[in-house]
């Protein structure tokens, strides 16, 4: 049977502890960069749709000059 001095004594829960906070922190990190992501990807989604949406109503206006008949 190993016997431990007063010094080794809480070093396994120091090291447990230690651990966990890592763990934990690496989980905050990567929920905290999917949330951005998420984000970051509804405004370029927001942002192509207002692109599309401004070239047909150049589309739909072009259109409609080159076939009104002039007065």
């Amino acid at each position: 049977m190993k016997t431990f001095s007063k010094d080794e004594s809480g070093i396994a829960m120091v090291t447990a502890l230690l651990v966990t906070m890592v763990v934990l922190l690496l989980g905050v990190v990567v929920v905290a960069l999917s949330a951005h992501n998420v984000s970051q990807s509804a405004f370029d989604r927001k942002r192509v749709q207002s692109i599309g949406a401004a070239e047909a109503g150049l589309d739909s206006y072009l259109s409609a000059l080159q076939t009104s008949t002039p007065r």
